[in-house]
This record gives structure tokens, sequence and C-alpha cells, in this order.
């Protein structure tokens, strides 16, 4: 990040903070699209409601942030620290994220439709009623992450970590799990017609894979015929 964008972003962030404080009677709401904050620390940074479409954030402190409401439509989110932060509510449609650290944070209700999701560590998240929508994933961790009342319909989650995950009232329809760790994984979807799964690993252990067939999941989700 330039100086010059540093000093821009931290005005902004005074006018923003003035902004909430007074319930929008002084100040200005944050709004800087396409802005480049690699490398900058925002760790407990309150950017609550701020408008920050197709950001990019490389290197990045966001570590228990407040991001409740904020607009981050089409950012790029790469190597980021993020756990603990507060995104209910936040929109990140089509966001793209790679090596990003979510681990305990709060997406409550927020959309993350269309979302790319590789590498990336949601263990602990708590997603209740959150908007996945069609989005893709790779070898991205939901270890004991709450997807209660969620919408994964057409979600595309590959070799997902799904141990000990809650799929309570969950939509699934047309979602892709295969490859997905199931073992300790609770709830029973919604909705879950054209869900499809060629194979799952029940194991407990990283590096002691045990692929079975299908079923496992079905019956996981008491689901099986």
């Amino acid at each position: 990040m330039t100086d010059a964008t540093l000093i821009t972003f931290e005005r902004a962030r005074e006018d923003h903070r003035r902004w909430l404080a007074s319930g929008g009677e002084t100040g200005a709401r944050l709004d800087l699209p396409r802005l480049k904050l690699a490398g900058a620390d925002l760790q407990r940074a309150e950017l609550r409601q701020a408008q920050l479409l197709a950001l990019d954030l490389t290197d990045v402190n966001l570590a228990e942030a407040d991001l409740r409401e904020a607009y981050l439509l089409e950012s790029v989110w790469q190597r980021v620290d993020a756990a603990r932060a507060d995104l209910r509510q936040a929109s990140l449609y089509r966001v793209y994220m790679t090596g990003v650290s979510l681990a305990g944070a709060r997406l409550d209700g927020a959309d993350l439709g269309k979302a790319e999701l590789h590498a990336t560590d949601f263990s602990g998240a708590s997603l209740r009623g959150a908007r996945l929508l069609r989005a893709q994933s790779e070898r991205t961790g939901f270890a004991g992450a709450d997807f209660s009342g969620a919408d994964l319909s057409g979600a595309a989650l590959a070799d997902a970590d799904l141990r000990a995950a809650n799929l309570e009232g969950a939509d699934l329809r047309d979602a892709q799990l295969t490859g997905a760790r199931i073992a300790g994984l609770t709830g029973v979807p919604a909705a879950a017609e054209g869900l499809r799964c060629e194979w799952v690993d029940i194991s407990t252990e990283p590096d002691s894979p045990a692929r079975v067939d299908a079923e496992a999941l079905f019956r996981a989700l008491g689901l099986a015929a």
C-alpha cells in the first residue's frame, strides 16, 4: 500500500468513525472502491457498513475486525488473517479468497453467493443463515462450522473439511460434496434434492483417509432411504 493510499484510507476511516458514532449526522460513510490495501494492519478495525467494493486485500491483518453489513463485493482476499472477525450480514458476493483464515469468524446472514473459497479456514465459524449460493471451494476447511439455515444450493465444495459441522436446516439442493470429510457431521438439511456426491472421507485423522461411497453422507444427514 502506497503512502498516498494509506493517508486517503486513514482520513476516510476517521470520517467513517464519526459517521457511525453520530448515526450519520456528521462525517461520511467510508466508500473507497477498488482500493489496494496490501500489507495493512487492520486488526480490530471498525469498518461496519463500509463500502469497499472490489477491494484488494493481500497479506492484510483483519483479525477481530468489525465488518458487519460491509459491502465487499468482488473483493480479492489473499493470505488474509480475519480470524474472529465479525462479518454478520456482510456482502461478499463473488469474493475470491485463497489462503485466508476466518477461523471463529461470525458470518451469520452474510452473502457469499458465487464466491471462490480456496485453501481457506472457516473452522469454528458461524454461518447461520448465510448465503453460499453457487459458491465454489477447493481444499477449504469448515470443521466445526455452523451452517444452520444456510443456503448452499448449487455450491461446489470439493474436498471440503466438514468434520463436526452443523447443517441443520441448510439448503443443499444441487450442491456438490464429493471428497468431503464428514466425521462428526450433524444436522438434517431442509432440502437436498439434486445433492451430488461420489464419495466421502469418514476418517478423523488427516493423514489416514478412509474413503467410502456417498451413502455415508446421506446417512449422516438423515437422508438415507
